[in-house]
């Protein structure tokens, strides 16, 4: 149960990036009830040379984080003695505050926040904690698709990393079905490969690549998918992948109260193919307060950035194909097609 005074806690994994980190901590150091607030920072530990120099400057500042007189009400920094990279140390931070909260609130270090995100993100704690079909709430929201509805917050159904609070009952259940030998049940349920397909093809192909991994797979094609254990990662795909299959969704508010500066210049574990800076000169809300406003119900207003006929690729009709495969003659057969298709690409991509 979530108390009328409860404000969630605040977890940040970081490694090297020590300029966007103290941006992220000053933008959430003027948010209305920072003063309230607790942030957890867990420093991973380097997994290679060229990550130390950034590590250093991180570790040195976050060991003078008090020197910096930040109004949050208590700032908690654990340092990692081994590398767990980022999904196992922001697993590590919610098993962390797990065991005195109910509720939290999670970003990467290269988030810049709205002076209303961290009111934004408590009220909304509270008011749809009981909706089994709001799986998260986010603040950020494409600034390529915001919404003039009369309400102000949206469905959205996707998970976004970017600014993102829970409930850790919720994120329990969805973390116990990103499990591949549950997606690979999923896979023989045509109603419900269907049902995704038609909605989210290119969540289907996810599906299908996740569901054919196994955990010796930590230096294959599709790696990107494990933790360091060999086990699915809980990762924006693999989430979104089992918010869908559930029918829950992510709240968005109708302008982004986050933007993001790491995406675009390659220093996070992604990056993205668009080069005129629409993520890190995204604008956002400059308001203290935010006042939900909702006339519709939540799934009634969209908020989803995804045109399905559009994503539909071939890469996902084959994923369909694959499918079809695995249901009749088991993951071996599925497994060499989707090795063969990965490096005939990576080969086709290096003569271009």
């Amino acid at each position: 149960m979530i108390s009328e005074t409860e404000y969630a806690p605040v977890i940040i994994t970081t490694l090297n990036r020590y300029d966007k980190l103290r941006s992220c901590l000053e933008s959430l150091s003027l948010n209305s009830g920072a003063e309230k607030t607790d942030i957890y920072i867990s420093l991973d530990y380097p997994p290679s040379e060229k990550y130390w120099e950034g590590y250093k400057k991180n570790k040195e500042y976050l060991s003078h984080i008090d020197d910096y007189n930040y109004k949050f009400h208590k700032v908690e920094v654990i340092c990692q003695e081994k590398n767990l990279g980022p999904f196992s140390n922001m697993i590590f931070l919610y098993n962390h505050v797990k065991a005195f909260s109910d509720i939290f609130i999670t970003t990467e270090d290269d988030n810049i926040f709205s002076p209303c995100f961290l009111d934004y993100m408590n009220k909304g704690l509270k008011l749809f904690r009981d909706n089994p079909n709001v799986a998260y709430i986010s603040g950020y929201r494409d600034s390529q698709h915001e919404s003039d509805e009369p309400n102000n917050v949206a469905a959205y159904y996707n998970y976004s990393p970017w600014g993102t609070g829970g409930w850790f009952g919720k994120q329990d259940f969805l973390f116990k079905e990103i499990d591949r030998y549950h997606f690979r049940e999923v896979l023989r349920d045509k109603k419900q490969c269907l049902s995704l397909f038609r909605k989210r093809s290119d969540l289907f192909r996810y599906l299908v690549e996740a569901a054919m991994t196994e955990k010796d797979d930590l230096n294959g094609p599709y790696r990107g998918y494990l933790l360091k254990t060999g086990e699915l990662a809980p990762i924006d795909f693999t989430l979104s992948i089992v918010m869908n299959i559930n029918n829950m969704y992510t709240v968005v508010p109708s302008n982004s109260l986050v933007r993001n500066i790491g995406v675009e210049d390659g220093t996070g574990n992604h990056t993205c193919r668009w080069t005129d800076d629409v993520f890190s000169q995204q604008q956002i809300e400059t308001n203290l307060i935010y006042e939900y406003k909702i006339e519709k119900p939540l799934d009634s207003v969209k908020g989803d950035a995804f045109d399905n006929k559009k994503i539909s690729s071939p890469e996902a009709k084959r994923a369909w194909v694959l499918r079809k495969i695995y249901i009749l003659f088991g993951t071996k057969p599925v497994k060499l097609i989707m090795k063969i298709s990965y490096s005939f690409s990576k080969f086709i991509s290096k003569r271009r």
